[in-house]
């Protein structure tokens, strides 16, 4: 009943490899890969150049929509008190992002430069104040701190990015969220 804010979707027949996501955040008509750090790019072959609506996703010609194969769709969207999707520029210094509830986990990718992995940080793993522990979905590399010096603190309402590092808070860095209660 409600537009997705984040879909994920994958061939799973075929050769197709890639999970590819469609996030609020992006650039309208981009895209990103979620087992792949590079840059967003444009979603014409995936996504058919149309952003999902209450009822539809759209899939193009390309990959993942194969001829003969079977597609995998997540489909999610912010729910108040429970998961938020978002975005934020980065600023060089501490930088608190509200969702308007306590975040227990937070997915962050930069998408607008290659290089940069989607990030996972959670309170569990890594405590409530400058988390340091991080997972990236983007591989199948142990965690790790990934040199972010005092990286996330969680919040009662929010999470706050304290580190510089490019992959969270660069002041010249586009980024996209996940947050979940």
């Amino acid at each position: 009943s409600q537009t997705p804010d984040f879909v994920i979707t994958k061939g799973i027949n075929g050769s197709n490899t890639s999970w590819w996501v469609h996030h609020e955040g992006l650039t309208s008509g981009y895209q990103l890969e979620l087992n792949n750090s590079s840059a967003q790019t444009n979603y014409s072959s995936v996504f058919n150049g149309t952003a999902p609506s209450s009822t539809v996703v759209t899939l193009g010609n390309g990959d993942p929509n194969r001829s003969g194969n079977t597609q995998l769709l997540y489909c999610f969207h912010s729910v108040d008190g429970y998961q938020k999707f978002g975005s934020y520029s980065g600023t060089g210094s501490s930088l608190e992002i509200t969702v308007g509830f306590a975040p227990s986990w937070v997915m962050i990718k930069r998408y607008a430069s290659s290089g940069d992995r989607w990030l996972i940080a959670d309170k569990v793993r890594g405590g409530l104040t400058n988390n340091d522990s991080f997972v990236d979905a983007s591989s199948n590399l142990s965690e790790r701190d990934m040199n972010a010096t005092n990286g996330v603190t969680f919040g009662t309402n929010s999470f706050t990015i304290n580190t510089t590092d490019g992959a969270l808070n660069n002041s010249a860095g586009s980024y996209i969220y996940w947050a979940i209660a």
